[in-house]
């Protein structure tokens, strides 16, 4: 059922939206925590490497993905908030034919040349053909994996955050029934992971398609529809590659991160990587608010309710805040346990709980970035988005995890501190920007 979030109580309209949103993150992070969690479990410590590495390069490439679809999802809202209906239909299939070309050349780029890629990683000698194996499989599936994003991106664009939540959990379960099949009992260990995931990925998208034909809409639209439409197809690639290029340098910095954990070998490798997995279930509050702002405030900026939607990211940034302290408070005292579900390796568990520790401060930080981020791409200040990313990763978290990484003896504390740096000075921008756009309406 689509929402309309121009009316009704904020605090009510968000969290309706927003709990599936966030269910259906949850079993997204749990999908990749799966593979880690098995290949951990009955695997070797080469292939936990593998696995953090090669979904690591993956997921830059769909953050990338990600990003360019919030184009289509902030153009539909801004359509479906005005009731400018007739013109809904060409923004999904101009967005639908934009993915289709994506996806080809993600393929190539990736299924083609996974050497290239594992070199790129600075995967560690010991891990680096399972490596290129993860990388290749996944490069040749990708077309399922970018096709779920856009999917998913139109159904938040109809305010419909349920569909995407059916279609994860299909997906998730898919994939544990799966990894436990291709890793456990035929011993594939990475390469075991990836075929999982890309057939999990692939049920997913063909229920998404089923729905979205059989869906009752407020508009026409059918398969003729997905060509290029000169002015909704442009519009949303002027909105989504900001965002888009935001995602990537963002991924791109925690790439840069993780290659520098690959060069001090497979056990630092492995710790890092855990971690990574474990932070996207502790920072998943914020990151559903984000997304569920970018739909709240473009239907509400279409409505020109500019206060209805400022007031809107209060409540996002006061519930993310509250959720953001019993976290961190959670994860100093219990955050081996968890950490130790990921492996069974008492080294791999202390170079990562020291890790987490930094990541500590950027849990807190990321409570008010990631519903900023939402708002200011709801608004279509999708071009600033990409600029505080732009900073955040190439002046601050980059240069310093390297000059930190250069400290003797190696510290992975140290090395962690660079992303809360980049967070917080993301966090200042977005407050001076967030002040200037106000005075203006």
């Amino acid at each position: 059922m689509e929402l309309n979030f121009t009316q009704g109580s904020i605090t009510s309209k968000l969290l309706k939206f927003t709990i599936p949103i966030l269910i259906a993150l949850i079993l997204q992070q749990l999908y990749g925590a799966v593979d880690l969690l098995i290949v951990g479990n009955f695997a070797s410590s080469s292939d936990v490497s593998a696995v953090s590495s090669g979904s690591q390069l993956i997921a830059s490439f769909i953050y990338l993905v990600a990003g360019l679809s919030m184009g289509t999802t902030i153009l539909l809202g801004k359509k479906i908030g005005a009731k400018e209906y007739n013109d809904a239909g060409k923004v999904i299939g101009g967005g639908i034919y934009i993915f289709i070309i994506i996806a080809i050349f993600i393929t190539i780029l990736i299924g083609f040349f996974p050497e290239f890629s594992s070199n790129l990683m600075n995967a560690p000698e010991a891990a680096f053909d399972q490596t290129v194996s993860y990388i290749k499989i996944m490069g040749f599936g990708s077309v399922f994996l970018v096709a779920f994003n856009i999917l998913g991106s139109i159904f938040r664009g109809l305010g419909d955050s349920k569909t995407p939540l059916i279609a994860v959990s299909i997906a998730t379960v898919a994939n544990i029934v799966l990894d436990y099949i291709f890793i456990k009992e035929f011993k594939l260990g990475a390469s075991g992971a990836a075929i999982a995931t890309v057939i999990a990925q692939a049920i997913s998208v063909i229920f998404s398609l089923v729905i979205i034909f059989k869906k009752k809409l407020n508009f026409n639209f059918d398969l003729k529809m997905i060509k290029y439409q000169k002015e909704y197809t442009k519009k949303t690639i002027s909105l989504g590659i900001p965002v888009a290029l935001n995602s990537f340098l963002v991924s791109l910095s925690f790439l840069f991160i993780m290659a520098i954990a690959n060069q001090f070998g497979v056990i630092i490798s492995a710790g890092i990587g855990i971690t990574e997995r474990l932070i996207g279930f502790l920072m998943i509050i914020p990151m559903s608010f984000g997304q569920s702002l970018a739909s709240f405030t473009a239907q509400n900026v279409g409505a020109k309710l500019e206060k209805r939607a400022e007031r809107g990211l209060y409540v996002a940034v006061t519930i993310s805040i509250m959720v953001a302290i019993i976290t961190i408070i959670v994860t100093l005292l219990f955050g081996e346990k968890m950490l130790g579900i990921f492996s069974n390796d008492k080294d791999v568990i202390a170079i990562a709980f020291d890790y987490l520790k930094a990541y500590c401060f950027d849990i807190f930080l990321t409570a008010t970035l990631f519903c900023f981020i939402g708002f200011f791409n709801g608004h279509g200040k999708t071009s600033f988005t990409m600029y505080q990313g732009l900073i955040g990763s190439l002046i601050f978290r980059i240069p310093f995890s390297y000059l930190f990484s250069l400290y003797q003896p190696t510290s992975v504390f140290l090395i962690g501190l660079a992303t809360p740096i980049g967070t917080f000075f993301q966090n200042a921008f977005c407050f001076y920007y967030f002040y200037h756009i106000r005075k203006k309406y």
